[in-house]
């Protein structure tokens, strides 16, 4: 294959794939979308020792394990605003869980309530479990104690995966799709007329998109 024909078409391949970066920016925020974490706590002989477990939308479950678990509380988070943002100074209540080396914080992933600073309560589900885990650090069990936590797929999110979906077809049928052919041709050794024939195909399109458009005003 000579540089003649190699060069515009990887030239073209390339031009044909960039635009579909765009609708993997509006899916990405699925990749790190976090549906659900499990938390097990299991009596070692070191201790009690806390295993987490986060599953996101797509891949396998992330797993974390530290210990030995001291004891468990309410701790306020303060929430990260920007900095043109109004600074309101909200926390968010969450379940805490202190070892010898630090705090750790299994469901800081999932989506919590904003409090005002004036009215700090810890929630009701930090307190219930918070109670359940020193329950079972004070009289541990042969069976592990496990706590499963979920949150709702937000719509937000769901606009985004439209978006993006919605983007990947017409860049594809309109833009990638006649670029790649032409690269498929150019790279087989077609002559340049034939190559060009699905990019002129595509203009021709986007002329008369134009044309319509015009019209309707």
């Amino acid at each position: 294959m000579t540089a003649s024909r190699l060069v515009p078409g990887v030239a073209l391949l390339l031009a044909a794939l960039a635009p579909l970066l765009l609708p993997f920016a509006a899916l990405s925020p699925n990749l790190v979308h976090v549906r659900r974490v499990e938390l097990r706590l299991a009596a070692e002989p070191q201790g009690v020792m806390a295993t987490e477990r986060s599953w996101r939308l797509v891949g396998p479950a992330r797993e974390r394990r530290y210990g030995p678990v001291i004891d468990a509380g309410n701790a306020f988070l303060p929430v990260v605003q920007a900095d043109d943002a109004p600074q309101r100074n909200d926390v968010v209540s969450m379940l805490a869980l202190r070892t010898r080396d630090g705090s750790y914080y299994p469901f800081f992933s999932l989506n919590a309530s904003r409090l005002a600073p004036s009215l700090r309560a810890p929630s009701s589900d930090v307190i219930a479990a918070g109670a359940a885990i020193n329950d079972f650090l004070r009289h541990p069990a042969a069976a592990p104690l496990v706590l499963t936590r979920s949150q709702r797929y937000p719509l937000g999110l769901l606009q985004f995966d439209l978006l993006g979906l919605a983007l990947a077809v017409v860049i594809g049928r309109y833009w990638t799709v006649p670029l790649g052919v032409a690269a498929y041709r150019r790279l087989a050794g077609a002559a340049p007329e034939r190559a060009a024939a699905p990019i002129l195909g595509m203009l021709a399109r986007f002329v008369d998109l134009a044309a319509w458009l015009g019209r309707r005003r």
